[in-house]
C-alpha cells in the first residue's frame, strides 16, 4: 500500500498496444524467449537453488558435522549478515564497481561462491569458517550486478517486468531447493553443500556476457 502511493512510476511511456497480462506465467515464459536475458534467468535461477539449497540445511549441517549450539549457529548467520551488509552498504561502490565490470563481478562472485560451498562440505571447521566470507560476499555482490545488468539489456521499459521475474524465479528456487536439500541431508551430511558448489559452478559456465543491441532510430540510414 505505503509503496503504491508514494513510489514514483518507473515507465513513464507505457504501450497501450501491450497491455499487461493476467497470466503471471506468460511475462517469464516470454522471458526466457528472450535471447538477450533468457541466460540470466536460467543463471539466477541456479544461484537461488544453490543458495537456498545450502541455506535450508545450514543448522543441521552445523549441529552434526561440528556440534555447534543454537546460538553459535546464529552467530554464524549474524557473521554472514554483517559481510553481506558491508559489501552492499560500502564495498560495493568503494571497490567492486570501482574495479570491476558488472559482468566480471559476475563471473567472480559465481566463482568464489562455488568455491565457497565446497569447502563447506568439507568437515574441517577452519575450512568452513573461512568459506563465510566468500559465502556471504558472493551473494551479497552478485544479486546486485546481474539484477543491474539485466535491467540494463534491449528494452529498457521493460525494467519492472524483469525485476519481478527474478523475484519470481527466487521464489520458485525456494520451493524446489529445501526439498533438494532434504534428500541430500538425509543421505549424507555434506551433500547439499557439495551439490550448492557444483551447481554455482555450472550456473558460472552458463554465464555469458551481455550482448547490448544498438538502439536504431527510426528513419536513420545504416
Amino acid at each position: 500500500m505505503v509503496a503504491y502511493f508514494f513510489l514514483p512510476e518507473s515507465l513513464k511511456h507505457k504501450n497501450p498496444n501491450r497491455p499487461i497480462s493476467a497470466n503471471p506465467f506468460k511475462p517469464v515464459i516470454a522471458g526466457f524467449r528472450d535471447p538477450q536475458v533468457s541466460i540470466y534467468y536460467l543463471v539466477f535461477f541456479l544461484f537461488g537453488v544453490a543458495f537456498v539449497t545450502t541455506n535450508s540445511v545450514f543448522a543441521l549441517y552445523t549441529d552434526k558435522v561440528f556440534g555447534f549450539s543454537a546460538q553459535q549457529t546464529g552467530m554464524l548467520f549474524t557473521a554472514t549478515g554483517v559481510i553481506v551488509l558491508l559489501n552492499q552498504t560500502f564495498f560495493l561502490k568503494k571497490f567492486w564497481l570501482k574495479y570491476f565490470s558488472e559482468y566480471r563481478m559476475m563471473v567472480m562472485m559465481l566463482a568464489i561462491i562455488g568455491v565457497g560451498l565446497l569447502m563447506m562440505a568439507t568437515p574441517w571447521l577452519i575450512l568452513f569458517l573461512l568459506a563465510l566470507l566468500p559465502y556471504g560476499t558472493g551473494q551479497a555482490v552478485f544479486r546486485v550486478a546481474l539484477t543491474s545488468t539485466v535491467s540494463m539489456i534491449g528494452d529498457t521499459t521493460r525494467k519492472g517486468e524483469r525485476m519481478g521475474i527474478l523475484g519470481s524465479l527466487i521464489s520458485a528456487s525456494m520451493v524446489i531447493a529445501p526439498i533438494i536439500a532434504g534428500a541430500l541431508f538425509e543421505l549424507t551430511y555434506w551433500l547439499p553443500f557439495l551439490f550448492g558448489g557444483l551447481t554455482a559452478l555450472f550456473a558460472l559456465f552458463l554465464l555469458r556476457p551481455p550482448v547490448v543491441t544498438p538502439h536504431v532510430v527510426e528513419g536513420s540510414e545504416t
